[in-house]
């Protein structure tokens, strides 16, 4: 079994030179030069203020931050989607709770 697995990675990677690169090397090139890491880092850090709980304002504010810079991008038919709760639904590992916000505390 371990030899039959080694064959097949060998294998693969006599293949991997063959493949075409997504980008072309003049491409990536301009690419890399007008990249930096400023706006996703100020992107991250507007997200990071909001308390992203599900079914709470801030998770909707979230939600329409990341849809308008998609659509800012050039992501023209980015849109959001809306799914029912009901306290007992799952949507992955996350149960769907029912909306709340909070007044006050003691």
């Amino acid at each position: 079994m371990c030899f039959r697995f080694l064959c097949l990675l060998f294998f693969l990677t006599l293949l991997a030179p063959a493949q075409e690169p997504f980008l072309t090397t003049r491409q990536w090139t301009a690419l890399r030069e007008e990249s930096n890491g400023a706006v996703p880092y100020e992107n991250l850090r507007y997200l990071t203020t909001l308390h992203r709980v599900p079914a709470t304002a801030d998770f909707d504010q979230a939600a329409q931050f990341v849809l308008q810079r998609a659509r800012e991008y050039g992501l023209a038919d980015a849109h959001s989607e809306q799914f029912p709760i009901d306290g007992v639904r799952t949507y992955g590992l996350m149960r769907s709770y029912f909306s709340w916000s909070v007044e006050e505390g003691q």
